[in-house]
């Protein structure tokens, strides 16, 4: 999902949710999963132990309102917090 909507081929839909703040291990954590789909790869890139990624990914999940990995990632994008860009900016949809 992320490298699909990070190369532009699907735009990230609108939220009205907030973004949320995130601490630097939060923000390496959400780009982890964002880019890894294996637990191991996962907490490597996220710099955390493998036995605590579930816990970490639970809290992240919470933090932000989402139900799953995918709705974060998406929800994240929406958010501009992957390196792109909201999708409620000017230069999206038919303002383009």
């Amino acid at each position: 999902m992320h490298f699909v909507l990070a190369a532009g081929q699907v735009a990230p839909p609108a939220t009205e949710r907030p973004a949320p703040v995130l601490n630097e291990a939060q923000g390496l954590l959400l780009r982890a999963v964002a880019e890894h789909s294996a637990s191991h790869d996962v907490a490597l890139a996220a710099r955390i132990a493998p036995a605590d990624l579930r816990s970490a990914l639970g809290e992240l999940l919470n933090k932000t309102g989402a139900d799953d990995v995918t709705q974060l990632v998406v929800l994240a994008h929406a958010w501009g917090l992957l390196g792109t860009r909201p999708a409620d900016t000017v230069e999206s949809g038919a303002a383009r």
